[in-house]
């Protein structure tokens, strides 16, 4: 939109010049539009999504005998960055995830999207189980994966990132 703006201002400063032609300082109001562009314009508008402190605070409460899911599964590429850039930039040639996920997996890492993918199995090696909430009731409404955790599990605590992050501790005992 901003690319496509430049006319419309452009437009406006035509305008502004046509009908403001007979004052003296006329000429100068052809750039009035493109110094409120200049001023006004911010091209990287903050989501309120700062991935980097909830990948942080993930890294602080982690152990090596936690085990995390992640849901939306496609929240993976997101966190990978954040949590080793190494993983994020190893990517098959296909352009897959295979090898990326295969890297969180040997961190105890899992993307998922609905309460049959969690590995009950993994889980009672687990000290503690982390759910990573990014917005997963959006996106896979009937996923159950809060409601599964919380019966099998005792929740512990949890934090909220931003507008849609939240992570919730589970200990591995009831």
């Amino acid at each position: 939109v901003i690319f496509i703006s430049i006319g419309f201002y452009f437009t406006v400063s035509i305008s502004i010049y046509a009908v403001f032609s007979q004052l003296k300082y006329s000429d100068y109001l052809f750039f009035l539009p493109v110094i409120f562009i200049i001023f006004t314009c911010r091209p990287n508008v903050d989501n309120h999504r700062d991935v980097a402190a909830l990948i942080d605070q993930v890294k602080a409460i982690r152990t090596i005998k936690t085990v995390t899911y992640l849901c939306p599964d496609r929240f993976d590429l997101n966190f990978a960055y954040y949590f080793n850039a190494k993983y994020f930039k190893d990517v098959d040639n296909s352009g897959k995830r295979s090898k990326m996920n295969r890297y969180l997996s040997l961190e105890k890492i899992y993307p998922i999207n609905n309460q049959d993918q969690i590995d009950t199995n993994i889980c009672k090696q687990a000290d503690k189980i982390l759910f990573i909430d990014a917005a997963a009731d959006f996106s896979y409404p009937k996923n159950n994966i809060y409601k599964f955790l919380s019966r099998r599990y005792q929740k512990y605590q949890t934090y909220k990132y931003s507008d849609i992050f939240t992570i919730y501790i589970y200990l591995n005992y009831k």
